[in-house]
């Protein structure tokens, strides 16, 4: 066998084991492109969540009324109250693209309290002899929620729904100029209105999400409460209580995060 004829062959039996291995290379190649189509596809927010948050809220324009004229004629507006909060939401969302619609039940503690002297005796007598409160103690709403995502990782979205407030008004005149003795009973309601708001939610995996959150509770209702002299005769007064206004930071914890969910458009 001449040199000419040996060249030859080698070169179609290397030629030949070239085309044996492309077909394998190509189907690695997919392979990884695959992968990292999959790696780069967008978290998904849909799935069931629970989490945390607290906060700060605030009222205004808490206002009483005796409805028999001893003390004050008119309303007498109390001081805005304020204070922190503290509680726990579960909730749960679907994604379509770059919307999300969900539905959210919060609940918690607070310490919305507000006190306020009688006009008539503001720089006459110490503000503890005359003034009446509102306090406000716990709190819970459920909302829907419907959403943006602005980003893959990030969520505007706005909320409405309905809300409840456990409060406590209270009264108390401890003397007045003629030596009577006007103490409060407290009264407690389950207070309840309407709520919306809105705020921002990022997840920094798929797994946990922090937001910030405004939400407006529009209680405006009316509680009657009557007190009594030391002689029995009774004084009715009527507490009304307005707004409350909250701002928190919160954090979830996903339950069931989705996987490979198509890339939004």
């Amino acid at each position: 066998m001449d040199l000419r004829h040996s060249f030859g062959i080698v070169v179609c039996a290397t030629m030949g084991f070239v085309a044996t291995l492309a077909p394998s290379g190509v189907a690695q190649a997919d392979g990884m492109r695959a992968a990292q189509k999959v790696v780069e596809q967008p978290l998904s927010w849909t799935g069931f969540y629970i989490g945390a948050h607290f906060g700060w809220g605030w009222g205004d324009d808490h206002r009483v009324r005796d409805l028999d004229g001893y003390n004050i004629n008119g309303d007498f507006r109390t001081a805005d109250n304020g204070g922190s909060m503290v509680g726990l939401q579960i909730g749960y969302n679907l994604q379509f693209q770059r919307v999300v619609a969900g539905i959210e039940a919060d609940f918690g503690l607070s310490g919305f309290t507000t006190e306020g002297q009688f006009p008539g005796y503001v720089g006459v007598r110490p503000p503890s002899d005359s003034n009446a409160g509102v306090d406000v103690d716990r709190y819970a709403t459920i909302t829907g929620r419907l959403g943006f995502v602005a980003k893959d990782n990030l969520l505007i979205y706005a909320k409405a729904g309905w809300g409840w407030a456990h409060t406590e008004v209270s009264f108390i005149d401890a003397v007045t100029t003629d030596g009577t003795l006007v103490a409060g009973i407290d009264r407690e309601r389950n207070l309840s209105g309407a709520v919306w708001g809105g705020g921002l939610e990022w997840a920094w995996s798929r797994w946990f999400s922090v937001k910030v959150e405004y939400l407006h509770l529009d209680l405006d209702d009316t509680i009657r409460h009557t007190a009594l002299d030391n002689s029995g005769d009774s004084w009715r007064f009527d507490h009304r209580v307005k707004d409350i206004d909250t701002v928190k930071v919160g954090f979830n914890i996903r339950l069931n995060p989705a996987r490979d969910v198509a890339p939004a458009k």
